[in-house]
């Protein structure tokens, strides 16, 4: 069966997606409050208990990561005006700035910043951000050293931590902590409506340039159509996660416009779990059949328009980008050889993916499976929700004999520092992890226990080479964030490892104000 023929049932699917997208009359003025579209879901916004990737769209305008980032997604001063750290990478010192407060009125201080590291340690969440933060010092209110175990160089390019208030949390106690929350950002929580939206209103003690929206919107829908519908029909201002199939229904919109960050900083990617050895991808000619089985090409053309990108494992701008590495080809009749070879027969699996993460994420895990299918392994795409999703592979990860293949979201290629991405996806630094291999594990902690850039990014390449001769982790496509909105609207967007709007870069000075509803 051709890759043609595989996805041609997919391809009349989208077509009629497109299609239920009806013209409507966009507008030129903006509503009150300014909408956003968003397919997140957020009902818990306490940074240190829930994932970014789930909340990212309005935690990011409501707290301050200690280090602010530019627009390519390089640290730069914030909340944190300035910072040194040792030539050893095992102390950083940090200067907070003067006059920063809380939501609430209550001043930022470096106690606020060992609290927050305090709760990230008690949510579970604090490994994603550095495996080997010891303590955290207060020198005095605005100064504070942080102690690494090891070289740390990860910790300032990811953006450290979200930072949270100990004197409101000492006020108002947990459930309110976790169901009002506050923090040092432009936007404040003003309501949240459980599964329909949260309005922020513009925090007029923010210690940054103040931004133009004064009160905003974000409408929670995760049904593609919609979401773009309401754009279209001047019931939004803005979509993010724009599905690829309706970008031409937006570009030819003549009251709308697209903005495109590409690479985004975040890659779809096939996981193989192999704890045991009895596993049947635990035999190497299997998962080599299973990347071969997949046309990743195809897939990028005929369902995703050909927006997003593919590496096959870093992107040229990337630190550790080895140009030598070559996607795997598209072979089924070897990946049926092998299979043979192998021995393995009558093969079924359940092929997980989080529902709703991304535009084309659902697409493609059925495409994947329709490829492996083909092969000879019977296989399903199965959707789970989020935190299932989350709960379903920390499980995973703590159990030998819970070995699985499922699609992944994960920031490898194109990101503002390769190396943080590689080590949460190649060693055994979180509770999430999923590659284990003794040697690929050692490779990925010595890569990010390197200071110097140049040593690091040669032992990035050899991770790489060692990761793709390996077949664990098979890349699918690289995103495309498109955001979708009213042609009056100026933005640009921000590069990062979750999908990100930050308001603050909205501007809508072009714009006319429609009368409040």
């Amino acid at each position: 069966m051709s890759s043609r023929t595989l996805l041609r049932g997919l391809a009349i699917g989208l077509a009629i997606f497109s299609a239920s997208c009806t013209k409507q009359d966009g507008g030129a003025s903006i509503n009150e409050p300014f909408v956003v579209g968003i397919r997140q879901v957020g009902e818990v916004y306490d940074p240190s208990h829930v994932l970014p990737s789930e909340v990212s769209a309005v935690g990011f305008n409501v707290y301050d990561w200690l280090f602010d980032r530019n627009h390519k997604g390089q640290a730069a001063p914030g909340i944190a005006e300035s910072w040194e750290m040792s030539p050893d990478a095992r102390v950083l010192t940090v200067k907070l700035r003067p006059g920063v407060t809380f939501q609430n009125g209550s001043p930022l201080t470096a106690d606020d910043l060992v609290f927050s590291w305090a709760r990230y340690i008690k949510g579970g969440f604090s490994t994603r951000i550095s495996r080997s933060l010891d303590k955290i010092e207060v020198v005095d209110p605005l100064t504070a050293k942080f102690y690494f175990g090891k070289p740390e160089i990860g910790f300032v390019p990811f953006g450290g931590f979200a930072v949270m208030s100990k004197a409101y949390y000492e006020k108002v106690g947990e459930q309110a902590f976790k169901t009002n929350p506050i923090g040092t950002g432009p936007y404040r929580i003003k309501a949240l409506a459980r599964g329909r939206y949260v309005d922020l209103e513009r925090y007029d003690g923010y210690w940054g340039p103040k931004p133009e929206l004064k009160n905003a919107r974000f409408a929670f829908v995760t049904e593609d159509t919609t979401r773009v519908a309401q754009l279209r029909a001047g019931e939004a201002d803005m979509a993010m996660q724009v599905p690829f199939p309706l970008v031409t229904e937006i570009e030819t919109d003549p009251n709308l416009k697209t903005v495109t960050l590409s690479p985004s900083g975040t890659t779809i990617f096939l996981a193989m779990k192999i704890d045991n050895p009895k596993t049947p991808w635990a035999d190497k000619r299997v998962r080599e059949a299973i990347a071969l089985s997949i046309d990743h090409d195809s897939i990028i053309k005929n369902i995703l328009r050909g927006h997003p990108t593919y590496y096959p494992f870093l992107a040229p701008n990337d630190v550790g980008y080895d140009a030598t590495l070559k996607p795997y080809p598209y072979d089924p009749a070897r990946a049926k050889q092998l299979l043979k070879e192998a021995g393995v027969t009558n093969l079924t699996i359940e092929l997980p993916y989080i529902s709703g993460a991304t535009t084309g994420l659902k697409e493609t895990a059925e495409a994947v499976a329709l490829y492996m299918r083909a092969v000879g392994i019977t296989a399903t795409a199965k959707p789970i929700e989020g935190p299932q999703f989350i709960s379903w592979v920390l499980e995973a990860s703590r159990n030998p004999k819970q070995d699985y293949i499922a699609v992944f979201i994960g920031a490898t290629a194109g990101t503002a520092d390769s190396s943080s991405g590689l080590l949460t996806h190649f060693s055994t630094a979180t509770p999430f992890a999923w590659y284990i291999d003794p040697e690929i594990n050692r490779m990925a902690f010595d890569m990010a226990s390197t200071p110097d850039e140049a040593a690091r990014a040669e032992k990035i390449r050899t991770l790489g080479q060692a990761v793709h001769a390996d077949y664990r982790y098979v890349p699918l496509w690289s995103t495309a964030h498109i955001y979708g909105m009213k042609k009056c609207i100026d933005f640009t967007p921000t590069l990062g490892s979750y999908d990100l709007i930050m308001l603050r870069d909205v501007k809508v000075s072009r714009c006319a104000a429609k009368a409040a509803k």
